[in-house]
């Protein structure tokens, strides 16, 4: 009903239907964790690996729309992934640090009840995005960064399910960006090193240059199963500090949302649209076990 306008020609009356962003505190993690990787939807998510303490977890946890359950454990202890992306019966996730000064090269997929260890990425890689784009059998990790200090790029690598390949390199290296969409049309958003507000689109092969965020930062999620046209980002690290800001994305430009309840960094995302999308965990300071899901609705959710 969002947006249909009623005209009543006997009284002159004009009426329509406007819906009420909202984020509302949903049930918290078992376990604080910052920095891991996460990937799903509102009702069906999973949040895995990151930092404590204690430090390099390999617990993962699963979130049914009501609560969190344990899941089947990483074979790596692993934060800071080179990127996440998937459903909660078929997942993937790549590279990441195997101990704080570290950058490993595995990826492992997750079939819903176990994770596999699956073929390695070209190198070493991580803290490159929280959600990559796509789904198990045709992913996209874009961008990251290797060795301590780490050395930022620009390459994009490409998942068939079996094999990684080359992808095309995006116009500008970043780390700590956030994704949502399909490996023939996603979009990357955001990132460090510093507090980009640049955003790229891609169509398999190359990337291009698209309409600015509002809000640079870094560490920030997405709702990561959206598509191309329609996703949402939000919280994040924006100097001079963490921020609850929340951003939509309809294919052509930006539109602030509602502001989350508790700015956040590292934290994990899930979503499915700009209207649905839910934050596990992060660093407000300490990692946390808050999560929040983010609702827009002709109906007011408290």
């Amino acid at each position: 009903y969002e947006g249909q306008v009623w005209y009543n020609s006997s009284s002159g009356t004009l009426k329509s239907v406007v819906a009420f962003d909202s984020w509302v505190s949903a049930t918290n993690l078992s376990e604080a964790r910052r920095v891991g990787g996460g990937f799903g939807t509102n009702s069906a998510s999973i949040t895995f690996g990151g930092f404590g303490p204690p430090d390099n977890k390999t617990t993962t946890e699963e979130f049914n729309g009501l609560g969190w359950t344990s899941g089947g454990a990483l074979n790596n202890g692993t934060a800071r992934f080179a990127g996440s992306v998937g459903t909660l019966t078929a997942g993937l996730t790549a590279g990441g640090l195997s101990t704080p000064t570290v950058y490993q090269n595995s990826a492992e997929e997750y079939n819903g009840t176990a994770w596999t260890t699956v073929t390695s990425l070209p190198a070493a890689r991580g803290v490159g995005s929280v959600g990559g784009i796509g789904i198990q059998t045709a992913a996209v990790i874009a961008v990251g960064g290797s060795g301590i200090p780490t050395s930022v790029d620009a390459a994009t690598l490409k998942y068939d399910g079996t094999n990684w390949t080359a992808g095309g390199s995006m116009n500008t290296g970043r780390t700590y960006t956030a994704g949502f969409g399909t490996q023939t049309a996603g979009i990357y958003m955001a990132g460090g090193p510093g507090t980009k507000a640049n955003v790229e689109s891609y169509d398999g092969t190359s990337w291009s240059e698209t309409t600015d965020v509002s809000v640079g930062r870094r560490r920030l999620v997405t709702s990561n199963n959206s598509p191309q046209t329609s996703g949402i980002g939000a919280s994040g690290y924006a100097a001079p500090g963490r921020t609850n800001s929340t951003e939509s994305w309809n294919g052509t430009s930006w539109t602030t949302r509602a502001n989350m309840g508790t700015a956040r960094d590292s934290a994990t995302g899930a979503g499915t649209t700009s209207n649905s999308m839910m934050v596990s965990g992060g660093d407000t300071g300490s990692a946390s076990t808050a999560v929040e899901e983010f609702t827009s609705s002709i109906n007011t959710i408290t």
